[in-house]
C-alpha cells in the first residue's frame, strides 16, 4: 500500500509506472497475497465489527441462507453465520482464493454450513434464494454495475437484503482523508485509480437496478469512515 509513495513526484510528472504481471490487479497471485493479509485483519476484529452491523438489521434472526459475495477468506460470512444457528452460507470468490478460504472456514468449525462458488463475479452465477447478500470493499472491479446489481436482486429471496460496506468519498474524492491517503499509492497506478466509490454512488446503481428501497448511512470504522448501504 506504500510502494509508490517514494516516487510520487516522478509518477505525477511521467505517468503511472509499469506494474509487474505478478502485481497486476487481474493477477490471482496478487489476490492470494492480499487475502492472506486480509484474513489477519478479519480475525483481529474486523469480521466481528461487520457482523455487528448486520445483526442489528430488522429480520436478522430469520435469515436462513446468506451469500458472502467476493468474501476473500470468508471470515465475515462465518462470523455472521455463527450468530444464526442452522443457517447456511455460500462464499463466492476467485478460484485461487477458495482453498485459502476453505482452510479458514475449517478452523471456524463451519465446513458443513458453508459451500463455495469459484469464479469471477462478473461472469459466474450467484445462485438464488438468499435472505442476505453481503459485500464489503470488493465491488471495484464490477464491469457493468447496473446489470450486476440486477443479478444481485434476482439472487435474493422475497424480502431479502443486500448489504454492502464501502468508502463513501466526498469533496471530489478528497475526503475522508484517512481513506484517501490509504488508497493513494494504488491510485498512482493506472489500474488502481478507480478503486473507490463516492458517497451515494452505489445507492444510485441499486435504484437503477430496481431495488425498491435503498438506505445509506456513514459509520466510523477503525480504518476510517465508510458508507453502509442496505437495499431491498
Amino acid at each position: 500500500m506504500q510502494k509508490n509513495l517514494a516516487d510520487m513526484a516522478g509518477i505525477i510528472r511521467n505517468g503511472p509506472p509499469e506494474v509487474p504481471q505478478t502485481q497486476d490487479w487481474q493477477s490471482e497471485s496478487r489476490w492470494e497475497r492480499a487475502v492472506a493479509h486480509l484474513a489477519i485483519g478479519q480475525r483481529a476484529g474486523t469480521a466481528a465489527i461487520y457482523a455487528d452491523l448486520v445483526e442489528k438489521l430488522p429480520g436478522f434472526k430469520g435469515i436462513k441462507k446468506i451469500l458472502d459475495l467476493g468474501g476473500g477468506p470468508g471470515l465475515v460470512g462465518a462470523e455472521i453465520l455463527g450468530r444464526l444457528p442452522g443457517a447456511k452460507g455460500v462464499l463466492l470468490y476467485l478460484p485461487a482464493i477458495i482453498s485459502l478460504a476453505e482452510q479458514e472456514i475449517n478452523k471456524q468449525g463451519l465446513a458443513d454450513r458453508i459451500s463455495f462458488i469459484a469464479g469471477d463475479y462478473n461472469e459466474i452465477g450467484f445462485g438464488s434464494g438468499y435472505e442476505l447478500i453481503w459485500a464489503s470493499h470488493n465491488l471495484y472491479f464490477v464491469k457493468d454495475r447496473v446489470a450486476f446489481f440486477r443479478r444481485v436482486r434476482e439472487a435474493l429471496a422475497d424480502n431479502g437484503l443486500f448489504v454492502c460496506l464501502h468508502e463513501g468519498l466526498t469533496r471530489e474524492k478528497t475526503a475522508p482523508a484517512s481513506i484517501v491517503l490509504m488508497r493513494l499509492s494504488s491510485a498512482l497506478e493506472k489500474e488502481g485509480r478507480g478503486l473507490c466509490f463516492e458517497k451515494g454512488e452505489i445507492a444510485s446503481y441499486l435504484k437503477q437496478a430496481g431495488f425498491n428501497r435503498v438506505d445509506t448511512r456513514m459509520i466510523e470504522l477503525p480504518a476510517g469512515e465508510s458508507e453502509l448501504v442496505v437495499a431491498r
